[in-house]
């Protein structure tokens, strides 16, 4: 199994049972709803790498390929992004999830230490510790160039999913932190 099938295997058995706000809707939708979102934009960028505007998903795609902190390759940076949009939530909504978990799997089917890296060092920075203020928590996102693209897409879906009687603040928040990832 290659990373991507270890991820969605362990996201699968942490949010069984558990369910979106609505209360009815099983939970790993959202994952899988977010890594939805990478692929497309992983997509379009293929498609458009000759017109790439500011201020776009694609721009920042182009930003990370070109400056960042682990030397991932296009290849790279959408394999990485799709196993920590599955992975986004696991720790924070199932205390059984830890790193061991996810080291056991990757162990046993060897993938590089190189990936485990990279994927752990991301979970534990798209991974909210209870009680961090919301600010800081993007701006430490946004400089890992996994959790920065993958934040955008969450971000995205939970926007898209809100009630309307949710507060004008909780929706200048989302506004607020997908500005500056993608600034």
């Amino acid at each position: 199994m290659d990373i991507i099938e270890i991820v969605n295997q362990i996201a699968h058995i942490a949010h069984q049972g558990q369910t979106r706000r609505d209360g009815e809707t099983p939970y790993i939708t959202h994952p899988i709803a977010v890594r939805n979102y990478v692929l497309r934009a992983f997509k379009e960028y293929d498609a458009s790498t000759n017109n790439i505007q500011p201020g776009t998903i694609n721009n920042l795609i182009h930003l990370i390929l070109n400056n960042n902190k682990y030397g991932l390759n296009l290849g790279e940076l959408r394999e990485m992004t799709q196993a920590i949009a599955l992975a986004h939530d696991t720790k924070e909504d199932n205390e059984k999830i830890t790193d061991e978990t996810f080291i056991i799997e990757f162990s046993k089917n060897n993938i590089p230490q190189k990936k485990v890296k990279i994927f752990l060092e991301s979970l534990d920075v798209i991974t909210k510790p209870e009680g961090e203020f919301y600010l800081p928590y993007i701006l430490r996102v946004k400089d890992n160039p996994v959790t920065r693209i993958v934040k955008f897409f969450d971000i995205t879906h939970n926007f898209g999913g809100l009630h309307p009687a949710v507060s004008f603040n909780k929706m200048n928040t989302y506004q607020l932190a997908k500005y500056i990832l993608l600034n």
